[in-house]
């Protein structure tokens, strides 16, 4: 058996616009592509110039080799069309006989063992080579032959002959996890391996990260696997979005999830990679209606620094995980020492926002926005208050900061958004003023990569035109992470959605910032307007927002005006946008459409 498999042919035939090659396999390694230096040229503009890769691989046992298809390179750069194994697309597959390949275009291979024992491969340009898709013509222990002349193009033909089998062939699903559909440990130990080779051959690094999630176990135990599942493939899912191109996932263990960064320069590159893909667990997840919140610790470790050898290289990965788990596990109990009562208190204001959701305790008051010279609605702004069963109506200034260390701030403004959202679209439809609404956003929300996501949703499910919601954040929140809410604002301007800056004036270092970013509105902070007649110095400042307001085209909202002085001294300063009691009360829904088809019908007259 091992002697008839050692003088085994490898035939891989390959047919494109070109016509069909016949090909004897026998290196370690084949590039396929349509880049011209390809090992193995494929003729296609659909091709990528590096679509696929063959590796050898050595059977110890039988002292026999096979070959196995990877979809890319040996950097981790997958190709644009993929590759499909006798019609089902795969990362990696190792090759048998009579398996059929497309490159995810009009190129189709076939891969062929033949036994030097008297078969030949016959041509026949009659028969045409068969494509992916049709039923195969022979059983399972046909094998292919044929001739090699040059003057044609080869065609297979199968004769009956004994299929080769190797005892220990694994099948591609077991290099999958059926969970996350990633590749697990044994494939990305086989990337790994392939990518240290081609690191030591052109003097690169290589990066790894490894993630623990440490509350696997109590989703589990509280919810069940199904949705401790659920909860892997949003994981999953993030990770995906988060890694770069030529990065490779992978689901490590039941916990673990681990990453190769094959294109870095440096040590730092590692730690500022894991910083970004770190903070996708830095928002909730909603998984079969809980709110859960995950977190990670992580380890990194970087070839040839940590480890020459895969064994050793994962050791030290493993090592400082370990290193990171404890650091952070020191953390939380020097914490929680002073912090018991706290967190009894959290965790019971936690479960009381909780069933507010859940019994619809919470509702929208809006407040107007007013033109003081013509008297119009330029907009409304909409308030969230809580309804409680006992206590009354809760202002938002009571629970909201509890909702933000509860981190049950993201399903809250969800519902604030989309409740705000599908009323301005009702009011529409009525036929009163088409304006925008206003929602506050907290920091949390603000700066979570899929805050984007989520306006786009609440957009499509309302049917709102962007430009009839307009997002408030505060001035503070905006210079916490000024890079971030550039990236965030860009991708809300590309939307639609108009921002507006809260509470402005008292992080007056902001104003330079205005240029830079395509803010639309500010609104003068309501401790700046309430002693603006009392005190001259926030007169100056008011005035100096003003200006500065029209020197970059951004409209000017002063927020809180409560009396008729403090209105006549911002018209005098060249306001003309409020807000406050003095015009109108934050009203609940019912009253908010009174006031609304009121002004709507002394407008038409």
């Amino acid at each position: 058996m091992t002697n008839s498999l050692q003088k085994a042919r490898h035939i891989l035939v390959i047919e494109d616009e070109r016509g069909r090659r016949t090909l004897s396999l026998e290196e370690l390694k084949y590039a396929i592509g349509r880049k011209s230096d390809s090992g193995i040229v494929i003729y296609s503009k659909q091709a990528s110039r590096h679509h696929a890769t063959l590796v050898r691989k050595t059977n110890n046992q039988t002292s026999s080799y096979s070959y196995w298809i990877l979809d890319g390179d040996l950097e981790g750069n997958k190709s644009h069309n993929g590759i499909y194994v006798n019609g089902t697309k795969c990362l990696v597959h190792e090759l048998k006989n009579g398996d059929l390949i497309n490159f995810g275009c009009e190129v189709n291979a076939s891969y062929h063992m033949i036994t030097t024992s008297g078969d030949t491969f016959i041509s026949n340009e009659d028969q045409p080579l068969r494509t992916l898709g049709t039923e195969k013509e022979t059983s399972s222990n046909s094998v292919a032959v044929a001739t090699k002349n040059a003057n044609q193009k080869s065609t297979l033909i199968l004769q009956d002959s004994n299929t080769i089998h190797f005892a220990d062939t694994i099948q591609e699903q077991t290099y999958l996890d059926l969970v996350t559909e990633l590749p697990n440990k044994l494939l990305f130990s086989e990337y790994l391996s392939l990518a240290i080779n081609n690191a030591i051959r052109n003097n690169r690094l290589i990066g790894l990260l490894l993630f623990d999630v440490e509350q696997l176990k109590n989703i589990n135990n509280q919810y069940g696997y199904e949705t401790g599942d659920r909860v892997l493939q949003g994981i999953s899912k993030r990770l995906k979005d988060s890694v770069r191109g030529g990065d490779i996932l992978a689901r490590w263990s039941g916990d673990d999830f681990i990453v190769m960064l094959p294109q870095i320069n440096s040590i730092e590159d590692v730690e500022k990679i894991k910083l970004r893909i770190s903070k996708v667990f830095d928002s909730i997840f909603d998984v079969d209606g809980h709110k859960i919140m995950v977190n990670v610790s992580v380890g990194s470790a970087v070839y040839p620094h940590q480890g020459l050898e895969i064994n050793l290289l994962i050791q030290n990965l493993e090592a400082n995980l370990l290193i990171s788990k404890r650091i952070n596990q020191k953390a939380k109990q020097n914490t929680s020492v002073g912090r018991v009562n706290e967190e009894s208190r959290l965790a019971q204001a936690e479960k009381m926002l909780q069933q507010a959701l859940d019994k619809q305790e919470f509702q929208l008051y809006y407040q107007p926005q007013i033109n003081s010279q013509t008297g119009q609605i330029e907009g409304l702004e909409a308030l969230v208050r809580w309804k409680h069963p006992q206590v009354g109506l809760v202002p938002p200034n009571k629970f909201l900061p509890l909702a933000e260390k509860t981190n049950l701030i993201f399903p809250i403004n969800r519902w604030i958004i989309q409740t705000a959202s599908q009323q301005n679209k009702s009011w529409q439809k009525e036929g009163l003023f088409s304006i925008p609404i206003t929602i506050n956003i907290s920091p949390q929300q603000f700066h979570d990569p899929y805050f984007g996501q989520l306006i786009k949703q609440v957009l499509e499910e309302t049917g709102l035109e962007p430009h009839f919601l307009e997002l408030e954040v505060t001035e503070s929140n905006l210079l916490e992470n000024l890079s971030t809410a550039r990236q965030a604002i860009l991708e809300l301007q590309e939307i639609g959605i108009s921002l507006s800056l809260d509470d402005f004036g008292l992080g007056y270092s902001s104003i330079s910032y205005l240029n830079q970013l395509p803010i639309k509105k500010i609104k003068i902070a309501q401790s700046l307007v309430k002693e603006l007649v009392s005190a001259e110095a926030n007169t100056a400042l008011i005035a100096a927002i003003i200006g500065l307001g029209k020197s970059f085209h951004v409209q000017v909202v002063a927020e809180g005006v409560e009396n008729q002085q403090q209105l006549l001294t911002l018209q005098e300063l060249g306001c003309v946008s409020m807000q406050g009691n003095r015009f109108s009360y934050p009203l609940p829904l019912q009253e908010t459409t009174r006031f609304l088809r009121l002004h709507h019908t002394l407008a038409g007259q």
